[in-house]
């Protein structure tokens, strides 16, 4: 694999024009831009109807702080790679010369490698977020979104002895996420050939058929949760059914036409306990008594699932809480009202 090889993921012409602000606004002033200035920004660009965190994780996060993919995405990372790899060098050569040295200044090694030194330490803190162990502790002189002082420690000395640039540790970590996710899905998809059909329900962990007609995103949530289960990965068919009700709570809201009511000041939806909260006592829709009932159960459980690394869901445990999701789902669907709603 090489970075010309990359699979990149496919991008709208919305998407990329949000993206773009994003990554401008951290090229020119080291900064994540907020929600409401990119908002603004873009207003005239897009589709009014357009949402942010829709956009694919692995390019965002929190609607505004582009990820290396994303810039990938944007056909933007030659001069990344690039400088990357001139940062990396320079480390190993100086751990070469002096085995022991730990401490590194970034806005140095920018001059020494004679790179512009935002577009430096915006490049560094970009291979940082994915994970490649390229320091042991790191410090900021600064409110910006990089770092100016970096330490190298055991884990992150290794790195820089087990590859010869920043391109091979981003490319072989790459190669290890893909592997990862290879397996996961043989391990997923293998147990579905041979389960016994007479151990699941009859309908299984809830009739699929609701989400018929409703959007391809929520399709793809509720299959994940229900191959979750019926491959016996309990915690993370309820960490997918607890995204599943979130998404379907915002889902409501915003077909309402009423989504600031779930948004704190910072323009980002609350989390599931406060949309739960704010979706039982709305008094545009009048919820049934076991949907109000519902919701808390199949919280704590997804809660638990995602939160508590001491607990592991059982099959009983969704079970128990099977009818209850059916009623919630149902009746959130009914609300949404899919076959009505545009775009």
């Amino acid at each position: 694999m090489s970075i010309k090889e990359l699979q990149k993921i496919e991008i709208t012409e919305s998407e990329k024009i949000w993206l773009t602000e994003c990554w401008n606004h951290l090229r020119n002033h080291n900064s994540v831009e907020s929600y409401k200035h990119v908002k603004i920004k873009t207003l005239n660009k897009i589709p009014k109807d357009f949402k942010p965190w829709k956009i694919n994780d692995r390019l965002i996060r929190e609607n505004v702080e582009i990820t290396l993919e994303g810039v990938i995405a944007l056909n933007l990372e030659k001069d990344l790679f690039n400088i990357g790899n001139k940062i990396f060098a320079y480390i190993k050569k100086e751990l070469f010369k002096d085995v022991d040295k730990k401490d590194f200044d970034l806005n140095l090694i920018a001059d020494c490698i004679e790179e512009e030194r935002r577009l430096t330490k915006i490049a560094f803190k970009l291979f940082s977020n994915e994970s490649l162990s390229l320091w042991n502790s790191a410090g900021s002189k600064s409110d910006g979104f990089s770092y100016d002082s970096i330490s190298i420690g055991n884990s992150s000395f290794d790195t820089y002895m087990d590859f010869d640039s920043m391109s091979e540790a981003y490319l072989s970590k790459q190669k290890s996420i893909q592997k990862y996710q290879e397996t996961k899905k043989e391990e997923i998809l293998k147990p579905l050939s041979t389960t016994n059909s007479h151990n699941i329900p009859e309908h299984g962990l809830f009739p699929k058929e609701l989400l018929n007609n409703t959007r391809g995103y929520i399709i793809n949530i509720g299959n994940q949760a229900t191959l979750c289960y019926e491959s016996s990965f309990y915690d993370a068919s309820l960490v997918m059914i607890r995204k599943l009700i979130e998404t379907l709570i915002i889902e409501c809201f915003e077909y309402n036409l009423i989504s600031d009511k779930i948004k704190g000041k910072d323009g980002y939806f609350f989390y599931l306990s406060d949309l739960i909260d704010s979706f039982v006592k709305e008094p545009k829709w009048s919820l049934s008594r076991n949907t109000i009932n519902s919701l808390p159960k199949i919280k704590k459980l997804g809660d638990l699932s995602a939160h508590n690394r001491r607990f592991s869901a059982k099959k009983h445990d969704l079970d128990k809480i099977s009818g209850d999701l059916r009623i919630v789902i149902e009746e959130l669907i009914h609300l949404i009202n899919y076959s009505n709603k545009k775009g």
